[in-house]
């Protein structure tokens, strides 16, 4: 068995030379992404929190600075009301030469109490009835930490939490245990960025400063050089702007370079206004949500280490050095959402028709497709009622049956714009009467028209003896059943009669049969033709008188179901049942007839010797009998 929703578009592969924006800048359209981060079809919330930062290099000179970030982020459908970050210390004593500080913008600077198991508490938002978006990621809640240079080893122990007002679909990743150690000295860099960006399908946007990527030296070592690697999801693409930055051919990835010099102790760099990243969003890319994360990753090219000047009296110059592996890189890497503004989608569906006599096994092929303007993530589900006056005799393998002949197939794959996901039903005609089935489709994502969301499922049956008119839809009236008899068995008549007339002569005694009278002959054609015709013409007979109580039972099964009568299905049967004598008696008949077309050649040449003139034989001169 095949899927129903097998992608008949490849899911998203990079690189791909065919998303790389045009010159023109007209928006381009970008394949699906295989996998919806976002499942719609689930409820509530589902928050989970991260702890970026877990070493910090020793204090020199100067304390070091350390900020303890934690990423949170909404995996859930539905919004997160309220979100609070916890952060919960153990044994916390400042004596101990080192201090933590609430530093989000929304974080209590103390903790409460002010030693010993403590907690610090930080919102997400100042507005009132903040919620987090589905999909959305939030880096603002955060601690500093500070110590000097006697700080070692394990000096913070803890465990970070989130929680709002939204019922949480997995508490499971709600917490998260965290240690940070004082580790060697060297090279600490980190990313940060603050919000999430939203650009509409088909756009490009600028964004540079405070709402982009920034990069901190936390560590003691004065840095040179800034290495930034840029990763947006599917969709999303960078305009090729810089000469300093490498592109993949889809645009998706920028690896940039930066001369640029970050002393020790919290200096930070951020891209300036005047030279933004301009990221533009494929018009296909369905909205508003989240359509992926971006991450940045930023290291340090070279350090500044201090050196003795030769030849001169003490003191230091800074030189580059070889690039250094960072000593606490948890943070490096920082991740945000790109989310889009409306662009809904159209789902549709389709059902091929088949026909086939009774008892046989036909398909039907059920396509889901989209028309668009974008892709809808998270798939869609369909039910399949099959037509009644069939079975299922295979179905699709991600399909399952709810109750009988009706069929409940889903996929969280994305249907692409212009595509369709197909799949085949087989069925046993087991009838001869066929009613109409349907196939729906319910999308995950928004639907714009859903007059195209369900179609018929049609089988025609064929009446039997090799042809006739196909019988669809809906049970046969009276007039119906006899049109369709007449059509089955009307050729048959005709060609009966035609044969009747040919066997039949008149016999000198005026009985009418030829053959009959005292002259007859000995041979026996004639004889049997006419029982052979009278045979067919019985046949015939019970054909019709089938056909009329098939129309009475098809009338009756008619009224029970117009009257919601409960004895409806069975009246519906009897009439099927009917309706198949009428064609094992019309197969009958054809028999009968065949064998008289068979009879009649013996009975013509039996005939033509009954009238043949007298004459000599050999000589071919003959006189007619008188």
């Amino acid at each position: 068995m095949t899927a129903l929703f097998a992608l008949s578009a490849p899911a998203y592969a990079d690189p791909d030379p065919s998303t790389e924006p045009a010159a023109s800048g007209e928006p381009t359209v970008a394949p699906a992404p295989a996998d919806p981060d976002v499942k719609p079809m689930a409820t509530g919330a589902d928050l989970s929190v991260k702890v970026r930062s877990s070493e910090s290099t020793p204090g020199g000179a100067a304390n070091v600075r350390k900020m303890i970030t934690v990423e949170v982020k909404n995996k859930g459908p539905e919004p997160a009301k309220n979100p609070v970050v916890t952060f919960a210390i153990k044994d916390y004593d400042p004596s101990d030469g080192y201090e933590l500080t609430g530093a989000g913008d929304f974080c209590d600077t103390a903790p409460t109490p002010a030693t010993g198991d403590v907690v610090f508490t930080c919102d997400l938002s100042d507005k009132p009835d903040y919620a987090l978006a589905p999909g959305a990621v939030s880096n603002l809640a955060f601690l500093q930490l500070e110590h000097g240079i006697g700080a070692e080893g394990d000096v913070v122990e803890g465990v970070a939490s989130v929680e709002s007002e939204t019922p949480d679909d997995d508490e499971k990743n709600n917490s998260a245990p965290f240690t940070i150690t004082v580790v060697d000295a060297g090279v600490d860099v980190s990313a940060y960025i603050g919000t999430d960006m939203t650009i509409d399908p088909g756009k490009t946007a600028s964004f540079a400063g405070d709402g982009f990527v920034q990069v901190y030296n936390e560590g003691n070592t004065p840095i040179d050089g800034i290495s930034l690697s840029l990763t947006l999801p599917a969709y999303a693409s960078f305009e090729k702007d810089y000469g300093n930055c490498e592109y993949s051919a889809d645009g998706r990835k920028a690896n940039c370079s930066y001369d640029h010099q970050l002393a020790e102790n919290q200096d930070g760099f951020a891209i300036a206004d005047e030279t933004p990243f301009r990221i533009t969003v494929a018009k296909n890319a369905p909205g508003p949500l989240s359509i992926g994360d971006a991450t940045a990753t930023a290291a340090a090219l070279g350090v500044l280490e201090p050196q003795e000047m030769r030849g001169a009296g003490s003191g230091q110059m800074l030189t580059k050095a070889d690039e250094q592996d960072d000593q606490a890189p948890g943070d490096n890497v920082v991740s945000w959402a790109v989310f889009t503004t409306a662009n809904p989608a159209d789902v549709k569906v389709t059902s091929t028709e088949a026909e086939g006599k009774v008892g046989a096994t036909v398909s039907v092929v059920v396509a889901v497709g989209n028309n668009g303007p974008a892709d809808s993530p998270g798939g869609a589900e369909v039910t399949f009622t099959a037509p009644k006056g069939t079975s299922v005799v295979s179905a699709p393998d991600d399909c399952k049956e709810q109750s009988k002949g009706v069929w409940v197939c889903t996929t969280d794959a994305t249907i692409p714009v212009g595509k369709e996901n197909k799949g085949t039903f087989k069925l046993k005609i087991d009838g001869g009467t066929v009613e109409d089935g349907k196939a729906e489709v319910v999308a995950r994502f928004a639907d714009t028209d859903e007059k195209n969301n369900a179609a018929a499922v049609v089988v025609n049956v064929l009446s039997g003896g090799g042809g006739g008119l196909p019988v669809t839809g809906q049970n046969l009236t009276i007039a119906g059943i006899a049109a369709a008899v007449l059509l089955a068995v009307g050729g048959a008549l005709v060609l009966l009669g035609r044969k009747r007339r040919a066997a039949v002569a008149e016999g000198p005694d005026g009985s009418g049969v030829a053959g009959a009278g005292p002259d007859a002959g000995a041979g026996g054609g004639t004889a049997d033709a006419e029982e052979a015709a009278e045979e067919a013409a019985e046949a015939e007979a019970a054909t019709v008188e089938a056909a009329e109580a098939a129309a009475e039972k098809a009338v009756e099964a008619d009224e029970a179901a117009a009257a919601g009568s409960a004895d409806a299905d069975e009246a519906a049967a009897a009439a099927e049942e009917a309706e198949a004598e009428v064609d094992e008696a019309a197969a009958v008949a054809d028999e009968k007839v065949a064998k008289a077309e068979a009879e009649e050649p013996a009975a013509a040449a039996e005939a033509d010797a009954d009238e043949a003139p007298e004459g000599d034989a050999g000589t071919g001169d003959g006189k007619k009998k008188k």
